[in-house]
């Protein structure tokens, strides 16, 4: 191959005449161009699809039907008890006129570093964070009016598993009391 005597020119290349015996189909100009190689007039309707780009993929089928039946588990019995629905947090907010932002941490406090402040109107600055009190409890200084969101963040490498996640107000004249958190858990590395 090195001597050049295998050389085979790309694909599209060569005469006319060899691009028509090639067993490579072409698709016609549009009705009424001139066809480059025999300047002959296409009589093909114009094309009202277009093919798709190299690597497009067709949008996949519709979702399958649906099985009604209920899922048996292997080992269980069809009469086994429904797991108990837990009732949705209770929220403790309440607006003060003290100007403070209050809550208190419940559960183990001991993987908590900071309650955070972001705000306000932004969830990317920190306008405060405060440590915990030994009760669990935390306050800060009443921000400006704005949007604000509150969050626990754990020692060095913990995440903390809280509920809620965050809490989220909006300051106006008024401060908050009851922005209270529970710790339900702790990933450490």
């Amino acid at each position: 191959m090195a001597d050049g005597s295998s050389f085979m020119p790309p694909l599209g290349a060569g005469s006319p005449a060899e691009r028509a015996a090639s067993p490579i189909a072409t698709v016609p100009p549009p009705s009424g161009e001139r066809h480059q190689d025999t300047g002959t007039a296409s009589q093909t309707p114009p094309l009202s699809a277009q093919a798709s780009p190299p690597g497009m993929v067709s949008e996949p089928p519709g979702p399958g039907p649906v099985n009604e039946k209920p899922l048996r588990i292997p080992g269980s019995s069809p009469s086994a008890p429904s797991p108990a629905k837990l009732p949705p947090e209770v929220a403790s907010l309440e607006e003060v006129t003290r100007e403070l932002l209050s809550g208190r941490v419940a559960g183990d406090t001991s993987n908590v570093a900071w309650v955070v402040l972001f705000g306000p109107n932004s969830l990317t600055s920190v306008r405060e964070q405060v440590l915990l009190a030994p009760d669990g409890s935390f306050s800060f200084k009443l921000p400006p009016q704005g949007k604000y969101r509150i969050i626990l963040v754990g020692k060095q490498g913990t995440t903390l598993v809280t509920r809620p996640r965050f809490q989220s107000l909006e300051v106006g004249e008024y401060g908050f009391a009851g922005i209270d958190f529970k710790v339900v858990g702790a990933i450490a590395p």
